[in-house]
C-alpha cells in the first residue's frame, strides 16, 4: 500500500510538471503570435499610407476615382482604422479627404451593420470602436442598442466608444444608461468628467431622477464642473431624501466656492447622519473663510470624531486671520 501512494504521486508530479510545460509553452506561443501579427499589422498600415498618399497625388484621376480606391475598395473597419489610427500620421488634407470618402462610400453604416450583427464578438467589438473614432451622430442609436446587451464586453466597449465622442448627445446616453446599473457609478462618471461644459444642463436635470445612486453620481460630477448657475438646485440637494446625495451636495457647493451657498450648508450641520455634517464643515470653510469659525466651534463637541476634526481644521486655518 505503501509504495502504491508512492508511485501515485509520483505519476501526478509528472502529469502536473507536463501540464506547467505545455502552459509555459501555450503562453510563450501566443505572446510570439501577438507580436508577429502586431508586426504584419504595423507593416500593412504603413504599405496602405503609402498607397493612399500615392492615389491622393494623383492628379489624372477625378475626385469620384480617387474616393474610389482610396475607400472604396477597403474593407469598413480598415478604412476606420486608417482615419483614427494616429500612428499612421497621415497629412491634414489628405486625412480630410479620406473622410470625406469614408461618409460618401457608406462605410459607417456597413459597420453600424457589422457592431450589431456580426457573430464574431471581437470583430464587433473593433467595430464599436470604430463608431466611436467617427464621432458621427447618426451612430448613437447603434451605440445605445449594444450599450444595452447582456455581453458584458459588448456593453463596455459601447460605453467607451460613447465617452470618445464628447457630444451632448452621447452625454444624454450616457445619463440614461447611469440608471440601468450594470457598471459603477464612477466609470460613467469618469468618461463624463471629459466631455464639454455643454452637458451641464443635462446633468442638472438628470438630478431629478428618482433613483438615489443617479442623483448621487450627477452631484459629484457637477463637483467636477463646478457650475456657479446651478447653485440653486445643488443647494435644494443638501435636503435631499438620501444621505449620500446630502453629503455630495455640501461637497459640490465647496467646490463652487460661492458665499450664497452658506444657509444651505449652514442647516446641513444639524443634520442626523454624521458625513453630512463632516462635509458641511468642510464646504463651509471654502465658500466662508474666517466667517465659518462662529459655525464650526459647536462642532467641536460633536459625537463623530471626524466631525470634530474637521471643525478643528477649519478654525486652525482661519483663526489667525480672524484674530488679524
Amino acid at each position: 500500500m505503501h509504495n502504491y501512494h508512492i508511485q501515485f504521486i509520483w505519476q501526478l508530479n509528472n502529469l502536473l510538471a507536463a501540464a506547467s510545460f505545455f502552459m509555459s509553452a501555450f503562453i510563450i506561443m501566443y505572446a510570439a503570435s501577438r507580436g508577429f501579427f502586431a508586426k504584419m499589422r504595423s507593416r500593412h498600415l504603413v504599405l496602405l499610407k503609402k498607397r493612399l498618399e500615392s492615389v491622393a497625388a494623383s492628379k489624372t484621376l477625378t475626385v469620384n476615382d480617387r474616393c474610389r480606391l482610396l475607400i472604396g475598395k477597403i474593407d469598413p473597419l480598415e478604412a476606420a482604422d486608417v482615419i483614427s489610427n494616429k500612428s499612421l500620421v497621415l497629412p491634414q488634407k489628405l486625412n480630410e479627404e479620406l473622410k470625406a470618402c469614408f461618409i460618401a462610400e457608406d462605410k459607417i453604416h456597413q459597420i453600424e451593420h457589422i457592431a450589431l450583427k456580426s457573430r464574431n464578438k471581437w470583430r464587433r467589438i473593433q467595430a464599436l470602436i470604430s463608431l466611436g473614432s467617427s464621432e458621427d451622430p447618426s451612430i448613437l442609436t447603434a451605440l445605445e442598442k449594444s450599450l444595452l446587451e447582456k455581453d458584458e464586453d459588448i456593453s463596455y466597449f459601447s460605453m467607451l466608444s460613447l465617452g470618445h465622442m464628447k457630444s451632448v448627445p452621447a452625454a444624454k446616453v450616457l445619463l440614461d444608461f447611469l440608471g440601468k446599473h450594470i457598471y459603477s457609478g464612477h466609470k460613467v462618471i469618469s468618461l463624463l468628467e471629459d466631455f464639454p461644459p455643454s452637458i451641464v444642463e443635462d446633468v442638472v436635470n438628470t438630478t431629478h431622477s428618482p433613483d438615489p445612486f443617479v442623483r448621487f453620481w450627477c452631484v459629484k460630477l457637477l463637483s467636477k464642473f463646478r457650475p456657479v448657475q446651478c447653485l440653486g438646485r445643488i443647494a435644494e440637494l443638501t435636503q435631499d431624501t438620501s444621505s449620500d446625495v446630502r453629503a455630495a451636495a455640501c461637497e459640490c457647493l465647496g467646490e463652487i466656492g460661492l458665499p450664497e451657498a452658506k444657509p444651505a450648508l449652514a442647516h446641513c450641520l444639524h443634520d442626523g447622519v454624521w458625513f453630512v455634517r463632516m462635509h458641511a464643515v468642510r464646504a463651509l470653510s471654502k465658500v466662508s473663510k474666517s466667517e465659518c469659525i462662529p459655525l464650526c466651534t459647536p462642532m467641536l463637541k460633536d459625537s463623530d470624531l471626524l466631525v470634530r476634526e474637521s471643525a478643528r481644521n477649519a478654525i486652525a486655518l482661519y483663526a489667525p486671520h480672524a484674530a488679524g
